[in-house]
Parts: structure tokens; sequence; C-alpha cells
């Protein structure tokens, strides 16, 4: 019986793996919470009806579409919580679906961060410079102001975010890495 050594594991993929559980784990379980207060404090039908009445007062389409599936897009949310703890765990076993999978989850976060942060940028780049009432010139800079304070802050959330999750794409990738996992 040839039985080949185990390449050591590294601290990296430890670490993150119990940080991940940890984030993921606790994320699960308020999204499992909020999924049953949704699901009890505003039934499907209430929330279409709403949905109509804001399509009817003429806001957005994107708040028309929350009303609408609000449901639905805390079960999303839920399982990306779930699939994310799941991929923690198996990235703490060294099971190389989890390496893939937490490669295809950081993957979505840098486009979901990226969206979000265009996203901003249109809706906020698209409002008017100051709101219709406002009657003074102070009122219309402070305004201004914290509208470039609140694209400043979130290009650099959105750009440490990025940062870190294609980092750990970086680090999943390596061949020192890849070596760790199984195949099962």
């Amino acid at each position: 019986m040839d039985h080949q050594p185990l390449p050591p594991r590294s601290i990296f993929v430890t670490v993150v793996a119990w940080i991940f559980i940890v984030l993921a784990g606790f994320a699960t379980v308020i999204g499992i919470l909020q999924n049953i207060m949704i699901a009890t404090m505003f039934p499907a039908g209430e929330m279409q009806q709403a949905g109509h009445q804001a399509a009817n007062a003429h806001l957005p389409g994107y708040a028309s579409l929350m009303f609408n599936h609000v449901q639905l897009i805390f079960l999303l949310v839920l399982l990306v919580f779930f699939a994310t703890f799941v991929a923690a765990v198996g990235l703490l076993k060294r099971k190389n679906w989890a390496r893939i999978g937490f490669i295809v989850l950081m993957s979505l976060g840098i486009l979901w961060n990226l969206a979000g942060l265009i996203l901003m940028f249109y809706f906020l780049g698209t409002s008017a410079d100051m709101p219709p009432d406002a009657k003074s010139q102070a009122f219309a800079e402070q305004f201004n102001t914290m509208r470039n304070v609140m694209f400043a802050f979130n290009l650099v959330f959105v750009g440490g975010f990025v940062a870190l999750f294609g980092w750990i794409i970086k680090r999943l990738v390596s061949m020192e890495t890849r070596s760790e996992f199984s195949a099962g």
C-alpha cells in the first residue's frame, strides 16, 4: 500500500473557510428569520396589491418589481447565504467542488457589487441636483455634497470588496492552493 502524504493545509484556506462559515451561518439564520417574517407579516397578495399601487403612483419600475416579488427576492438571498455556508464548510474540508463553488460565489459577489455601483451612479446621477422644494442655496449645496460623499464612500466600499474577493479568487485558483484539495 503506497499512500501519498497529504499536502500541508494552508492557513489561508482555513481562515477564509472559518470566516465565511461564521458570516454565512449567521446570515443564513437571519435569512431564515427574514423569510418567516416576510411570509407572515407581508402576505403575497398584499405585497402584489402594493406593487400595483406603486405602479399606479408612477414609482420607478424597480419599486414595483420589489413589491411584486419580495418573497422570491428574500428566498433567493437566503439561498445565496446557505450556498456560501455549504461552500465554506466544504472549503474547510478541502473539497474541490467547494473551492470551485467558492470561486463562483466570489465572482458573483464581484459582479453584484459592480452592478450595485452602476445602479447607484445611475439612480443618484439622474436625480435632480436638489429637491424641488429646496429654497436655499445652502441646502442645495449640502444636498449635492451629501450625494458626492455617497458616491465616494460607495466607490471605496465596492473597490474594497472587489479587491478582497478578487484576491480570494486568485489564491483559490493558485497551484499551491489547488494541491490541497481532493477531487471528492
